[in-house]
């Protein structure tokens, strides 16, 4: 990938992850596919062990999972758009560009000068 690329690809992955994490927040707490109502027990199963919560325990890990969702997104964003910003000034000020020429001063030509400097010795 260029180092062109970078910010816009952070600024693309941000976008998806905030706006994900918006619409899952708006979304029923399920617990194994089915619709968790107030009240109801959600359990999980893993290899080892069995984990029990209640609605409001559920509902609340679903809320900062979806914020921490959010706020990842939307740091990538505030990191890609820095790092656009960034790349758009170096451009801007001629960092990447062949640097200009170098002239002489008013009222003089190159030649001008190094004849006078031949004849002041």
């Amino acid at each position: 990938m260029s180092k062109r690329a970078a910010p816009y690809l952070l600024l693309l992955i941000g976008l998806l992850l905030a706006v994900g994490g918006f619409l899952l927040r708006d979304t029923k707490v399920t617990c194994a596919g089915e619709e968790l109502r107030p009240g109801e027990p959600c359990v999980e199963y893993s290899d080892t062990s069995r984990t029990a919560y209640t609605f409001d325990e559920f509902s609340a890990k679903h809320e900062r999972q979806t914020l921490v969702i959010m706020g990842s997104g939307l740091l990538l964003v505030g990191w890609g758009a820095v790092g656009a910003w960034r790349q758009g000034r170096k451009q801007d000020t001629g960092a990447w560009a062949a640097p200009a020429p170098v002239t002489a001063p008013s009222g003089t030509t190159a030649g001008s000068r190094i004849s006078r400097s031949r004849t002041s010795r």
